[in-house]
């Protein structure tokens, strides 16, 4: 993909297999300073458990993120994050002062990564935001 700077979207995302509020794919990216604030909604196409949802980005591979939010809401059955939905690569890299507050399946989404591939992250944090 390349770079991505200062990207600041709303609205509402579906997608089948591989959905993300701005990506559905980053491969050899910097994603910097970019947000999305909204709805992520990703159907699965016949693949049972093998689709990933992010916030920001559905599959990351050898990608490096920072200072990227999302706010709001995800669905989805396969692999969720509230950055990423799957994110792996030797030089991947989740850093500083990424945060997201989201909600999945209504209640509060904890993860910032949907699957358990390694990767390194760094000053992640998590903004618990209570909508009444």
């Amino acid at each position: 993909m390349g770079v991505s700077v200062n990207n600041h979207v709303t609205g509402s995302i579906t997608g089948q297999n591989v959905t993300g509020g701005l990506f559905s794919t980053t491969n050899s990216s910097v994603i910097y300073n970019n947000s999305f604030e909204g709805s992520v909604t990703g159907i699965n196409n016949g693949y049972p458990n093998s689709y990933e949802t992010g916030g920001l980005i559905g599959y990351s591979s050898t990608s490096y993120v920072e200072n990227s939010t999302f706010f709001w809401e995800i669905n989805s059955e396969g692999n969720v994050g509230g950055i990423a939905g799957h994110h792996t690569g030797l030089e991947s890299y989740i850093n500083n002062n990424n945060h997201f507050a989201a909600l999945h399946k209504g209640k509060l989404l904890k993860k910032l990564i949907g699957d358990n591939v390694p990767y390194q992250m760094r000053n992640w944090l998590l903004e618990v935001i209570i909508v009444n």
